[in-house]
């Protein structure tokens, strides 16, 4: 009986991080920023426990331990994404039979505050892209640092892609003739590949940074955290509000305006298909600004309040 055993408790005494990198890419069918998320998520969570979490140690006791104290230092919707990556990965593992499943009911989501869908507007993207592209200082590789910007924020803009993405993308994968780009479907959340259409003005912006012998065409050679930090001070020289706690949302936000602008102009099911997503209620809840799409509301439907003076009424 132990000889039948043996090799399943041996697999099952792996720990998760073992297990993350043992299932890469298309066995997890995950892109390649959401495995990094969730190798931060099991680092946070081994921190937590003090060892190299193993999955034979996994219970929804701990994992609930970990996500309320984690709960004490970042926001709802941090703790609900490290959720999500964990219970991913647990569910994976049950999947190949090493652990058991585990009871989702048990592991309760924090409770996030649904805020507005924020955007920007035509002019305020307008003013992002010259500011950006009147940026001086150090070169990126051999591109001007506003070239390099103000023709990311431009594809951004006309792909409503999320930047992860964007950056990428490979100089086959963009065709500058015909106008049109290709995100991979490894670095898509839907495991499929997604086509975008550029503007003329578009693509005479990405020409002047385009260089078929690199390995991205927005090659970045910093650190993500030097990224968003770049991206904040366009933002703020733009005179644009930006929290410096939450930078990493400002390239978010570029998504919003974008397919905000898209279901003003075409409808919101048309924002769905440019967005990727599989309903139009995610598209709506998520990335539109109803502020600017000024739907028809209760107020509209509202007969007007008669109120010219009349002599009779009295305060009394």
């Amino acid at each position: 009986m132990l000889g039948y055993h043996f090799p399943w408790m041996i697999r099952a005494s792996k720990t998760l991080a073992q297990f993350l990198e043992g299932y890469r890419g298309s066995q997890l069918r995950i892109a390649d920023g959401t495995r990094e998320q969730m190798a931060i998520a099991v680092r946070l969570f081994d921190r937590h426990v003090g060892h190299p979490v193993l999955l034979l140690e996994l219970t929804e006791t701990l994992l609930v331990d970990f996500l309320a104290d984690y709960s004490t230092r970042v926001s709802a919707a941090t703790v609900n994404a490290k959720r999500r990556s964990i219970l991913a990965l647990w569910t994976e593992a049950a999947r190949h039979q090493l652990v058991p499943a585990p009871d989702r009911l048990r592991v309760p989501k924090a409770r996030e505050p649904r805020r507005i869908p924020e955007a920007w507007t035509v002019e305020e993207v307008s003013r992002l892209v010259r500011t950006a592209r009147s940026m001086r200082g150090r070169d990126i590789g051999r591109i001007s640092r506003g070239r390099w910007f103000s023709s990311l924020i431009r594809v951004l803009w006309e792909s409503s892609s999320r930047v992860s993405a964007m950056l990428s993308i490979r100089p086959l994968d963009c065709h500058l003739d015909e106008r049109y780009l290709i995100v991979r479907a490894e670095q898509t959340k839907t495991g499929m590949d997604q086509l975008y259409w550029l503007s003329t003005g578009c693509t005479d912006a990405i020409a002047e940074i385009y260089d078929p012998h690199a390995a991205a065409i927005w090659d970045w050679p910093y650190s993500k955290r030097q990224f968003f930090k770049t991206f904040r001070s366009i933002a703020e020289g733009a005179g644009l509000r930006s929290d410096p706690t939450l930078a990493m949302q400002l390239s978010h936000k570029l998504r919003r305006s974008a397919l905000t602008q898209v279901a003003m102009s075409s409808g919101l099911d048309r924002a769905r298909e440019q967005a990727g997503h599989s309903s139009a209620a995610m598209t709506r809840r998520h990335y539109i600004d109803p502020r600017l799409l000024r739907d028809r509301s209760a107020v509209d439907a509202l007969p007007q309040l008669e109120l010219d003076d009349d002599p009779q009424l009295r305060l009394f």
